[in-house]
């Protein structure tokens, strides 16, 4: 088990599973090499219920670094915990894609639509 220890540089290594957080090292389930965590925070639209947050999860969950999803459906915001191998633009595309399109955004009609069938999608994959 390893403790929390300063780091040099980013490709530094430690003797356990660990992540790169500023200087400091956390556990967590990944291996090595150490990687960089990044916290992205996006204020979205549209989110309605479990199943819109289900179907959030399991898109971003899907892409290469994304390492953990928390969505707080009464403040409309999603939370991920990355590598740092994407950008923040790539998350925002993906929700909007979804139909949950970052506050301040144009959220028409058709977004809205698309809100929807994500939610439906995430119903179904929620009961298997």
């Amino acid at each position: 088990m390893c403790a929390p220890v300063r780091l040099k540089t980013k490709n530094d290594f430690c003797q356990g599973n660990c992540y790169f957080l500023g200087t400091v090292l956390a556990k967590t389930e990944h291996s090595f090499p150490v990687r960089i965590m990044k916290t992205e925070t996006i204020l979205v639209e549209n989110i309605k219920c479990g199943g819109c947050m289900n179907s959030i999860k399991q898109r971003l969950l899907g892409l290469t670094g994304v390492l953990s999803i928390n969505i707080n459906k009464d403040e409309s915001r999603v939370t991920i915990d990355h590598t740092g191998s994407l950008k923040r633009q790539v998350f925002v595309k993906e929700l909007t894609h979804m139909g949950y399109p970052e506050v301040g955004s144009e959220n028409s009609l058709l977004t809205q639509a698309k809100s929807y069938v994500s939610c439906a999608v995430g119903r179904l994959s929620e009961e298997k």
